[in-house]
């Protein structure tokens, strides 16, 4: 029997108001680097490398490169990930704030996704309220998901997602 694992890099412990960030980079050579840490403390960052696709866990035969032309397409994208959410108290008090950016070497390498939006709306009472703006130039592309509440002032946080 098979046990059930996730590939992960060092695990270090978070605290309560900490604001996370994530970044992401498929190299020359094909490989994706993965990093997650603590903004304002370098000493909590975690990197995985990933250099096949599913981990290397399938036969060659039926893939073995991000190179293939399978894997020519990416999607970006982030999620609230909150499950059984009933009513306001469930949600997290402060909101949230995504800011993605996307990056390329070359000017105009990616036909920029201009109309982000939500895919997946709350509808339980008192739920949050969501922004999305977007901004690019040639070489990159700023998403900003803001999630608030209308009635009360939001604190400030800042979660980071980047894709080179």
């Amino acid at each position: 029997k098979e046990i059930p694992h996730a590939a992960t890099g060092e695990l270090f412990p978070t605290r309560k108001g900490e604001v996370l960030w994530t970044h992401f980079v498929l190299d020359e050579d094909w490989v994706w680097t993965l990093k997650m840490g603590v903004i304002g403390d370098k000493e909590r960052t975690s990197v995985l490398k990933v250099f096949q696709p599913y981990m290397g866990l399938l036969p060659e035969d039926e893939t073995k490169s991000w190179s293939e032309a399978t894997y020519n397409k990416c999607d970006v994208n982030s999620c609230w990930e909150l499950y059984g959410i009933k009513d306001r108290n469930n949600y997290p008090s402060t909101g949230s704030t995504y800011h993605m950016r996307i990056s390329v070497k070359e000017e105009n390498a990616i036909n920029w996704v201009t109309n982000w939006t939500e895919n997946e709306k709350p509808t339980c009472p008192g739920h949050p309220y969501s922004s999305i703006s977007e901004s690019h130039s040639p070489l990159k592309q700023d998403i900003i998901w803001n999630i608030s509440y209308r009635d009360t002032r939001r604190k400030s946080s800042y979660s980071i997602n980047y894709f080179r």
